[in-house]
C-alpha cells in the first residue's frame, strides 16, 4: 500500500518532470514523446477513416465542426502530471486528410466481382 507521503511526493515528480517537458518543447520547438505517439494515432484514425469511406468529405466535415472555426486550436492534449501540453491541431489534421491520396482500386474490384458473381451458375 502507498502511503500518503508517498503519493505526495509522486504527483511532486510528475509536475516536475511535466515542467521539463514543457520547457524542453518550448526551447527545441519539438514534440515530445508522448504527443508525437497522440499525433501517429489520430493521423493514422483519419486515414483509415478516408479509406473506408473512400472519401476526404465526412472526415472533413467532422473536423471543420469540431474546431468551431477555430483551426488552431488543439484537437488532442497529453496530460503530464498538472501540465495539459497540445499534441495536434484541427489544422495539421485537416491538411494531413487534404493530402491523402483517394484509393479507386478497391471500388473497381468490388465492381469486377459484383459482375462475377452475377453470371455464375444459380446451382451448382
Amino acid at each position: 500500500m502507498v502511503s500518503q507521503a508517498a503519493k505526495i511526493v509522486i504527483k511532486k515528480t510528475e509536475t516536475l518532470v511535466g515542467l521539463i517537458k514543457i520547457l524542453y518543447s518550448l526551447l527545441t520547438k519539438k514534440r515530445t514523446v508522448e504527443e508525437e505517439i497522440t499525433v501517429q494515432k489520430e493521423l493514422e484514425a483519419d486515414r483509415f477513416a478516408v479509406k473506408c469511406q473512400h472519401k476526404k468529405g465526412p472526415a472533413l466535415s467532422v473536423l471543420y465542426r469540431l474546431s468551431n472555426g477555430q483551426l488552431n486550436a488543439p484537437s488532442h492534449f497529453t496530460i503530464d502530471g498538472s501540465f495539459k501540453l497540445p499534441a495536434v491541431t484541427y489544422e495539421e489534421r485537416i491538411k494531413a486528410i487534404k493530402s491523402l491520396p483517394i484509393i479507386r482500386k478497391i471500388l473497381l474490384k468490388r465492381r469486377f466481382y459484383a459482375h462475377r458473381m452475377k453470371n455464375l451458375p444459380r446451382k451448382l
